[in-house]
C-alpha cells in the first residue's frame, strides 16, 4: 500500500475512533461536592411556611414552637368527631408564605408509619391558592367521616401540611 495523504488521513482518523471508542465519551457519572451551606430552624409561626393558631381556638394551639391540632374534645365534654357525617371547622389555622414563590397548600393525614391515611375525607376548606409571597389566609379543617370512616380516624398520627410551588 502506498503512503500517501489520504491513506494517512484515514489512519489517523480511524486510530482516533477506535482510542474514543475505548477509552469512553469523557463524560461522568458521580460527582460529590461539599458546599458551604447556611440553614436555620424557625418556629411554625416563623417559618418559610409559617402556621398559626387564629385567635384563641381549642382546636390548633401551639405548643413550644410548634402547632398542635386537637380534635379529640380533650378540652371540651366532646368525645371526638361525628361518625357518619361531614364535621367543619372554620378559620382556625393562618397559613403565611414567607418564601419567595407562590406556592398551592394542601393537607394529608399520616400514620405512625408516614404513611399516607387515604380513607378519611380530610380538607383545608376556606383556600385561596394560590398563596402568594408575603400574604397569609385562614383556613378551617373539614373531616367527612360518611360511610363509617370513623373507625379508622384512631389510624392518623400527624396531619401533613404541604406547600408546593405553583407552576407558571
Amino acid at each position: 500500500m502506498r503512503m500517501n495523504r489520504r491513506n494517512v488521513l484515514i489512519g489517523l482518523g480511524t486510530i482516533v475512533a477506535g482510542g474514543g471508542a475505548a477509552l469512553g465519551t469523557g463524560a461522568f457519572s458521580t460527582v460529590t461536592a461539599d458546599r458551604t451551606a447556611n440553614i436555620e430552624v424557625a418556629d411554625d409561626s416563623n417559618a418559610f411556611l409559617a402556621l398559626e393558631p387564629v385567635d384563641d381556638n381549642p382546636y390548633v394551639v401551639e405548643e413550644g414552637g410548634e402547632v398542635v391540632f386537637y380534635f379529640d374534645g380533650e378540652d371540651s365534654n366532646a368525645g371526638g368527631l361525628n361518625d357518619n357525617a361531614v364535621t367543619e371547622f372554620e378559620s382556625i389555622l393562618r397559613i403565611t408564605n414567607n418564601g419567595s414563590n407562590e406556592v398551592d397548600v394542601s393537607i394529608e393525614a399520616i400514620d405512625e408509619n408516614g404513611d399516607e391515611v387515604t380513607d378519611i375525607g380530610l380538607e383545608l376548606t376556606g383556600l385561596e391558592d394560590p398563596i402568594s409571597s408575603g400574604d397569609n389566609t385562614e383556613v378551617g379543617f373539614e373531616f367527612d367521616l360518611v360511610g363509617g370512616d370513623g373507625e379508622n380516624i384512631d389510624d392518623i398520627d400527624d396531619l401533613r401540611i404541604l406547600a408546593e410551588e405553583t407552576e407558571n
